[in-house]
């Protein structure tokens, strides 16, 4: 027998693979020959042989220092989690809500602040010094520091045009982050909403957040149910996305307990009467909203009833927006009727509906007596020019504006 033939043999087919550190916490844990192009699901599966109480709640660190979610596992490679010349693969615990809150009760009342921020700490890692942001707009490519990006007031990114990794990146420098204030994200959060969620509960400094484009009923009740108890956040919209009655569900239970948000958006969306009637339950229990954008989300007459039944009882709203949503005269008279007992609302838009000049001065006949209301939007509706100059004439406290078929404000 060729004993050193199959030696070669083997010497050829089975390569030795490279040695790397497991980095738990700060610690290392173990060394281990790893093949880099197996993905992390795999790298996690093969750590529970060797380590027999790693869980779902360590999450190994990419190379540019985010976590890695576990459903996004499978999509990362072993080497991605490695710096240029390093063999360290690093695990951060994730503290969880539960388990900061069992930390806070178990703290001795003698423990400071600090020791109790360093324990919360954990769940966090540094962000990259010097870490650059690549924005693809078409042909264009544009670079930016994080540290820049995350220095503004206002931040607005479409997902589209950034990375995954650098989108993660973004949102997780706004755990800590004080000067974001408001932040718009446009072709859906699919990729982030576990970030995203994350920061609703850590952020102090957010007051507006807009996610438009692509947002579904799961995403949304993510991020409503992480909203219960934000006392920050003002202002959210969920424009031209993809909820339906589910995600309808999940904001009426927010609305009942929130008691910060004043501005909820939600226009261009297939809510239909059903998700307008619960949200609209809601805001006869929830009195904190003061705007409300239901433009163009598919209601019929009956949806229109709902509104009114719930402007006759709410005493928060002063601004709703009902347009594009194929009102006809007596629904804006059932509308007219409601405002009666409204002492409230300020601003109505119903533009771009099937009101004709019968619909609007039933609706003016009321603000004879309702002086609250000062700004009805009729545009392009099916009013006749000259019925604005008699509109303000019945309702002196209403001005034309001049915008659209008949504008009134």
């Amino acid at each position: 027998m060729n004993f050193f033939g199959i030696a070669n043999y083997f010497q050829k087919t089975t390569p030795v693979l490279p040695k790397y550190i497991i980095n738990r916490n700060g610690v290392n844990e173990l060394t281990l020959h790893i093949d880099c192009s197996l993905t992390v699901a795999e790298l996690r599966t093969l750590l529970t042989q060797r380590l027999s109480d790693l869980s779902e709640n360590e999450q190994f660190l990419h190379s540019n220092g985010v976590p890695i979610h576990i459903f996004d596992e499978q999509d990362t490679i072993v080497s991605e989690l490695l710096l240029e010349d390093s063999d360290i693969i690093c695990l951060k615990t994730k503290l969880t809500r539960d388990l900061l809150q069992s930390t806070m009760s178990n703290t001795s009342a003698h423990c400071d602040e600090k020791s109790l921020m360093k324990s919360r700490a954990i769940a966090q890692t540094t962000l990259p010094a010097k870490k650059t942001i690549t924005i693809t707009n078409g042909s264009e490519i544009k670079s930016i520091l994080l540290t820049d990006l995350l220095s503004q007031t206002t931040l607005e990114i479409d997902n589209k045009k950034v990375s995954s990794n650098d989108m993660k990146l973004i949102i997780f420098g706004l755990h800590e982050n004080k000067y974001v204030k408001k932040l718009q994200i446009s072709s859906g959060c699919h990729d982030i909403i576990e970030f995203l969620v994350d920061i609703l509960h850590d952020n102090t400094t957010l007051t507006s957040l807009c996610l438009s484009g692509d947002m579904n009923n799961a995403q949304c009740t993510a991020v409503t149910h992480a909203l219960i108890d934000n006392h920050h956040l003002k202002e959210l919209s969920f424009r031209r996305s993809e909820i339906t009655f589910a995600g309808c569900q999940a904001i009426a239970e927010m609305l009942k307990s929130n008691t910060t948000l004043t501005c909820l958006d939600v226009c261009r969306n297939k809510l239909y009467d059903d998700g307008i009637k619960i949200i609209c339950e809601a805001l006869m229990v929830s009195q904190t909203l003061n705007k409300l954008d239901i433009y163009q989300t598919n209601m019929s007459s009956k949806g229109i009833q709902y509104v009114a039944r719930m402007l006759q009882m709410n005493r928060g709203l002063t601004e709703i927006d009902i347009g594009d949503n194929n009102i006809g005269d007596k629904d804006i008279t059932v509308i007219a009727n409601a405002l009666k007992y409204n002492s409230t609302l300020r601003k109505l838009a119903i533009k771009w509906n099937q009101i004709t000049e019968k619909g609007a001065l039933e609706l003016v006949d009321t603000l004879k007596t309702n002086k609250t209301v000062t700004t009805v939007k009729l545009q392009f509706s099916k009013i006749p020019d000259d019925v604005a100059t008699r509109i303000t004439q019945q309702a002196p406290q209403l001005q034309i504006t001049g915008l659209g078929v008949c504008s009134i404000s």
